[in-house]
């Protein structure tokens, strides 16, 4: 099971990795949580799931700033996420 959960933790983040247009094999990448063995997953981050947690949110965020840009200037959708206040 817990294999299972690891393997569902990377593809969810090379999901977000392409989402956010970033290259997996970059040195910024090869130094998160994420490209270990499946043994060595999690080994030196104290609480794994609030790293885990922290590493999906930055790229799906990004995924969505890219995404919200595609539309054209005048479309309301991308008006409406590019003037939200933070």
């Amino acid at each position: 099971m817990l294999r299972s959960e690891i393997s569902r933790a990377k593809t969810s983040f090379l999901e977000a990795l392409e989402g956010a247009e970033v290259d997996p094999v970059s040195d910024m990448i090869q130094k998160s949580i994420f490209p270990v063995s499946d043994t060595d997953f999690g080994l030196g981050f104290g609480k794994l799931l609030h790293a885990i947690s922290d590493e999906l949110l930055k790229y799906r965020a990004k995924a969505l700033g890219i995404r919200a840009r595609k539309p054209s200037l005048d479309d309301q959708h991308r008006m409406a996420f590019l003037n939200r206040e933070d």
